[in-house]
């Protein structure tokens, strides 16, 4: 676990660059630390890097520092826990994604999410048939009985479905938020109540954020923390069309319930893609996961 004042290195660095978040975490830890970058320290970046690493560190200055530090300082006291990419603690499966975020605000326990935790990320429309509500609630609460967590998106009605069924289920959910972790419109309070004992809440965005349902760092988070996404509805270019785009590109496994590429041409599309499984019962699902699972115990035990 790297020290208060390298998280709130970090913190300071990121909160002013114009540089993608993720590319700033990038650089940050190719620098070996932000302290290390800060204090113009680039000996660790390649020079193809070095322009980029220069800019993120003029960025910051000593009162952008201070914020940080003071902001990092005062979170305990609201239950809320920071995870930079340089703690031993960020999520292994979200730190392989190449679009990690830089950090994390998270309440609850991370477990839900570590090494070896098996998750699958669920995601839908804002507003959803109530057929598609269903399945999503009917496959959470499947996947949960099997001892695999939940990962969601609460404010989607699909999202929303499957963290409750989760739960509900006796199994471990992780809420992703497309808000910070204090604003008041993030989670609906009996959901927080709930994965404040079997899960998480996480969101990658400053404590106070408005939602952004279409944010790059709220849909990396949210496949980046599973092995895979199952998409239960949504639209020609809607945000879970590129949700479903983007947990391909971070190499993960991409569900497409059969319903769903039977009415939309996006998920025609996918569903011939090498990365895609076309499912129709929870099954389906865990015979994949269960190879992936295998497979990752397999590379793990090479030496």
């Amino acid at each position: 676990m790297t020290d208060a004042s390298e998280q709130a290195a970090v913190l300071a660095l990121v909160a002013r660059t114009r540089l993608p978040w993720h590319w700033a975490g990038a650089l940050i830890e190719e620098a070996g630390g932000a302290k290390r970058l800060l204090a113009g320290d680039l000996g660790g970046v390649a020079w193809y890097n070095r322009a980029d690493a220069e800019a993120l560190a003029g960025g910051a200055d000593p009162e952008e520092v201070a914020r940080c530090a003071e902001l990092a300082a005062g979170l305990a006291s609201r239950g809320v826990t920071l995870v930079t990419v340089l703690d031993d603690d960020y999520p292994p499966a979200l730190h392989a994604a190449y679009d990690r975020p830089p950090f994390l605000f998270t309440r609850g326990s991370l477990a839900a999410a570590g090494d070896r935790a098996v998750a699958v990320a669920v995601a839908g429309a804002a507003t959803a048939a109530a057929g598609d509500v269903e399945r999503a609630r009917a496959l959470a609460a499947a996947l949960a009985r099997e001892q695999v967590t939940v990962v969601a998106a609460p404010r989607t009605a699909s999202g929303g479905a499957a963290l409750n069924a989760a739960l509900e289920a006796g199994g471990r959910a992780v809420a992703v938020l497309d808000a910070g972790v204090d604003h008041p419109a993030a989670l609906p309070a009996g959901l927080a109540a709930s994965l404040a004992v079997r899960g998480a809440v996480v969101s990658p965005r400053w404590p106070g954020a408005a939602p952004e349902p279409a944010s790059d760092l709220h849909g990396a988070t949210l496949s980046g923390l599973a092995l895979g996404l199952v998409v239960v509805d949504g639209a020609q270019d809607s945000p879970v069309s590129l949700q479903a785009r983007r947990c391909l590109d971070q190499a993960r496994r991409l569900f497409l319930l059969s319903p769903l590429v039977l009415r939309e041409s996006w998920a025609k599309q996918y569903a011939g893609h090498p990365g895609t499984t076309v499912v129709d019962t929870v099954d389906d699902i865990l015979e994949v996961v269960a190879a992936m699972v295998q497979l990752r115990a397999q590379l793990s035990a090479m030496p």
